[in-house]
């Protein structure tokens, strides 16, 4: 009876605590981005709205967040320039990891326009629903990076659980439909030269069922540009993102492996608790990430800097390669365009060499 009693002294004293702490850190868990597109970008727009008051270096920044579901685009673009569309899931929003793509779109500020239009956790028919308000950019190049989700739907049921779908699972056959209906959509409907990214792995061994099953979408990607370059020749190409990461889940996951390994069950809550100690305790995700002993994501999925900067390198190379060779018709005017059909992304940094700034994060929400 009395060792019960301390029992719930100490568990009461713990509840207390952590009231406390979270209490005290409202303003930042008020600025947590959670699965709700609309919160996010009503908290984007007010910290872009201070930043423009407070930095003209930022003002200097064309990048357009077009993350509510089929919302009209932000506002028109005022600069003329080429439109850039990044359409994905968490790995393009760039709040559930390092923002690769503000940086990039600084790179590019006086020759073209970038829009955001990725969106934490959603899957490729969620995606395919957003496209009228991708369309309306009237993008010159769109990049699409999507199927991570599917992967994860598809692996078990009880990571299918996670997105509502444990009595039906992601199926593969579902993904090939609606990937194929999204860039076809993409092909008739614009004028864009149209870039499928594969998607990148999960830092776990190959052979772990969620890289069986990356290997598996992007496969299922490469095989409908090959089979979409039959009518639209020169308008559009498969980049093979993945090829950047896979010397980095090479090694062994036993004796020098991750402290915080993916599996299934579990996913989940290491997604939350590495955004819980961004959010709410101030790591930043780099810091995050040493703690777990990962390599390039902060939870086994998300990228951490060295992750974003070989993504944000894949892009900013085929950006390098086509910009200027799209015609009007968003045709690649080249030679040698059936070479595009499937690119390795340029090898400009071994991964593992691949440096981390001092200041880890590009652009974060502070």
């Amino acid at each position: 009876m009395h060792d019960g009693f301390i029992a719930l002294i100490v568990i009461g004293s713990v509840i207390v605590i952590a009231s406390v702490y979270i209490s005290v850190n409202m303003a930042r868990v008020a600025k947590m981005p959670d699965m709700h597109p609309t919160k996010y970008v009503n908290l984007v727009r007010k910290h872009q709205n201070w930043r423009k008051k407070n930095s003209k270096a930022v003002i200097e920044i064309e990048m357009v967040d077009l993350s509510t579901a089929n919302c009209p685009v932000p506002h028109p673009n005022p600069t003329g320039k080429p439109v850039v569309v990044m359409l994905g899931d968490s790995h393009t929003q760039g709040t559930y990891c390092i923002d690769w793509l503000t940086s990039l779109s600084e790179s590019y500020k006086d020759e073209l326009f970038f829009v955001n239009a990725g969106i934490n956790g959603e899957q490729t028919d969620q995606i395919m629903a957003r496209l009228p308000a991708v369309i309306a950019c009237n993008p010159r190049y769109l990049f699409v990076m999507a199927g991570s989700n599917d992967r994860l739907s598809h692996t078990s049921g009880c990571s299918a659980c996670a997105y509502g779908q444990c009595c039906s699972p992601r199926a593969m056959t579902a993904y090939k439909q609606d990937y194929k209906a999204l860039l076809l959509k993409s092909l008739t409907e614009t004028q864009a030269y149209v870039v499928v990214l594969a998607v990148p792995p999960a830092e776990a061994p190959r052979s772990d069922p969620i890289n069986v099953g990356t290997d598996e979408i992007n496969s299922i990607a490469q095989d409908l540009v090959q089979e979409l370059r039959k009518q639209y020749p020169q308008r559009i190409e498969y980049v093979a993102a993945d090829a950047a990461y896979q010397p980095l889940v090479e090694g062994d996951y036993t004796a020098d492996g991750p402290r915080k390994k993916w599996t299934d069950s579990t996913f989940v809550s290491r997604i939350m608790w590495a955004q819980f100690l961004h959010w709410v305790c101030g790591y930043s995700y780099d810091e995050i990430s040493q703690r777990h002993g990962l390599k390039f994501t902060v939870d086994a999925v998300h990228f951490n800097t060295r992750g974003a900067n070989l993504v944000r390198e894949v892009v900013d190379g085929v950006l390098r390669r086509v910009h200027g060779r799209v015609d009007g018709t968003g045709a690649l005017r080249s030679a040698d365009a059936e070479n595009d059909a499937t690119v390795q992304p340029e090898a400009i940094r071994s991964p593992i060499e691949t440096e981390v700034p001092a200041e880890a994060e590009a652009i974060q929400l502070e």
